[in-house]
Formats: structure tokens, sequence, C-alpha cells
């Protein structure tokens, strides 16, 4: 540490002997990371678990554990962010330019008409009705005239015997697993 007290970011010399490297500015590092990170959480992680599990479809990862991640590297970058004073003020010099207008007219133009229609998405979104499935079946109650011999039948997939076990894994090693008319539509398009 020098004799001041202040840390300085370790500049590394490239070939020629020159001292200063071009490097992107703290703020849009950040930006490019969160970014990275959400890119590598929705798309990369489906796609290789597509190629580990050898379905047809990526599995997603679900909405809580997106959120999670994204979290935990929001607090990362906030911490690396806010060590010192120079990283911070580092970081603040763009958005205290873009405030003072000494980008241009163009880019707060642009931000004045892109912040009002991505929160007004998010809103319609979050307010739109969804067409759901119900969360629970119709259950008609027994005495509305319900055919008796439909009420005492049970499903015979509920409790499969070990041969149907068998069955379906030896199905399985040999690829000949067939599905669900539904499904095989969509397998193509998977």
């Amino acid at each position: 540490m020098p004799a001041d007290g202040k840390m300085k970011r370790a500049e590394t010399p490239l070939a020629g002997g020159k001292n200063k490297r071009p490097r992107i500015n703290l703020f849009w590092s950040v930006v490019l990371t969160l970014l990275l990170v959400l890119w590598l959480i929705k798309w990369i992680i489906p796609a290789i678990s597509r190629q580990i599990t050898g379905l047809p479809f990526p599995l997603t990862v679900p909405g809580t554990l997106v959120f999670m991640y994204m979290a935990l590297t929001f607090i990362a970058v906030y911490l690396y962010v806010t060590y010192s004073d120079e990283s911070l003020q580092e970081f603040l010099q763009p958005v205290y330019r873009f405030m003072r207008g000494e980008n241009g007219r163009l880019p707060r133009m642009l931000a004045m008409i892109a912040v009002p229609l991505i929160v007004g998405w998010q809103v319609f979104e979050m307010r739109v009705p969804k067409l759901e499935p119900p969360v629970a079946l119709r259950i008609q109650h027994p005495s509305s005239g319900f055919p008796r011999k439909y009420e005492d039948l049970k499903n015979p997939y509920a409790r499969p015997t070990q041969a149907d076990v068998d069955a379906f894994v030896e199905q399985a090693r040999t690829g000949g697993i067939v599905l669900l008319k539904q499904l095989r539509a969509d397998m193509g398009v998977w």
C-alpha cells in the first residue's frame, strides 16, 4: 500500500512498453457483468442441460433460482464497486456525465423514451390476465347424477407393478419410449 494510504488499480504493461492499456469504464463493466450472468443463467445453463440429459428440449432454470443468482451477483458487484472511493467515483462518472447532459441531447431523449416504455411494459406484464389452467380439477358431487361405475375407477398408472417399471426401463434403454400424441407434435419444434 502506498504511503498516502490509498489503493490504486494495478496497471499491467502491454507489449511494446506501454503502461496504459485501454479498458472499459467500471460502470459499463458492471452492466456487462450483470448481463453476462443473466445470459449464462437464462440461456447457457438450459442449453447445457439439454446436452447432458439428451432431451429434445432444454430444462429451464426456475425463476426463484434466477433471482437468487442475480441477487448474489448484484451484491458481489456492489461490494466491489463500493470498496474504495476511487472505484465508486469511477462507477458514478458516466451517470454524472449523463445527468449533466455532457453526452448530448440524443442519449437523454432515448432514455426519456425507453425508461417509461420499459416500466410500462413491466407493469402491463404484471397486471394483464394470464391464461392458465385451473389449479384443481372440478370435482362433481356424487349426488348430482354422476354414474356410480365411474366413481370407483382407479388410475392404472398410480401404482405401477414391478413388471411395468422394468418394461419402461427396457424401453428407455432401447430408445423405444412412445410419447403421447400431444408431445409428438412438439418434438419437431423442440
